[in-house]
């Protein structure tokens, strides 16, 4: 039988082009933190009808050490993201990055041009 999947221990959430991506890549090259299966979950915000054994399938298994990491950084827009991740995840910690919005704004600017939907 298969060990149960944990949830996670914490929670990145920011702005686009804030540096949740480096965060993340920098907290999850330490030997202590299980990264998910894939950078960005999306479970409370795009994910959230395919239940929680769905979202717990991205994760470590229950007990083991390490501290499991969720990054998906829209959760800091979507409306229904802070009641959900606070009924699942009552004791998580979560990180918010956020960014002087002008620099951001240019950054992302550029990020879609080079993707050339700008």
């Amino acid at each position: 039988m298969d060990q149960p999947r944990a949830l996670p221990d914490a929670v990145i959430l920011g702005a686009q082009k804030s540096g949740t991506s480096s965060l993340h890549n920098y907290l999850t090259q330490h030997p202590g933190v299980t990264a998910p299966l894939r950078k960005e979950v999306h479970f409370f915000d795009l994910n959230y009808a395919r239940g929680e054994q769905w979202y717990r399938t991205h994760f470590g298994g229950a007990g083991e050490p390490g501290l499991n990491l969720d990054s998906s950084p829209y959760y800091l827009f979507h409306p229904a993201v802070s009641q959900r991740l606070r009924a699942m995840l009552p004791a998580a910690r979560l990180i918010v990055l956020l960014r002087d919005p002008v620099r951001r704004a240019y950054s992302n600017y550029w990020h879609e041009r080079d993707k050339g939907r700008e």
